[in-house]
């Protein structure tokens, strides 16, 4: 298989399949394994995506697919969609930390974000405690938030809404 329009749909079909098998970006290894194409028409696939921003690089070696809208799911409940390398959730004022005026995240899901290549999370915002809209903070201020709370063994770190970044 030559470097063509198809070669690079078919890696990029590849890294998307790979990807939703288990919600990790793929390494250059399984990629190369499961197209079996040479490694200089692999690489002139991955450059070509690359700079289509169909894919982005996340760890060395690593890919996933941009714009795929992925469900993030802990505990058992559906918390939010990642997008990229934004994960979305929507949030009340039932959701407010008082003790905080804080939004608070699960630790769980915080690790599953990181290794999906996470970068920011987007507060999707409607109540009547604070402006309606959307409140962004990056994902490494909730990880690393000396603000907890651990409720049955679920540990939950908080970033107070006054520090977010309002984006709408």
């Amino acid at each position: 298989m030559g470097f063509t329009k198809e070669t690079i749909d078919f890696v990029y079909q590849t890294i998307v399949d790979c990807f939703l098998e288990d919600n990790l970006p793929v390494s250059l290894i399984k990629i190369k394994n499961r197209t079996k194409l040479n490694s200089a028409t692999l690489k002139w696939a991955i450059k070509s995506l690359l700079s289509d921003r169909k894919i982005e690089e996340v760890n060395f070696q690593h890919f996933k697919p941009l714009g795929i809208k992925i469900p993030i799911s802990w505990d058992g409940k559906y918390c939010g969609t990642l997008v990229g390398t934004e994960f979305h959730t929507k949030r009340t004022d039932l959701h407010i930390f008082r003790k905080f005026e804080a939004f608070g995240v699960s630790q769980g899901v915080i690790d599953k974000l990181k290794k999906l290549g996470c970068r920011k999370i987007i507060f999707e915002y409607e109540g009547n405690m604070f402006r309606i809209g959307k409140y962004e903070a990056n994902l490494e201020d909730f990880d690393s938030s000396s603000l907890s709370y651990e409720n049955e063994k679920d540990l939950q770190k908080f970033v107070p809404i006054s520090k977010l970044k309002i984006v709408c």
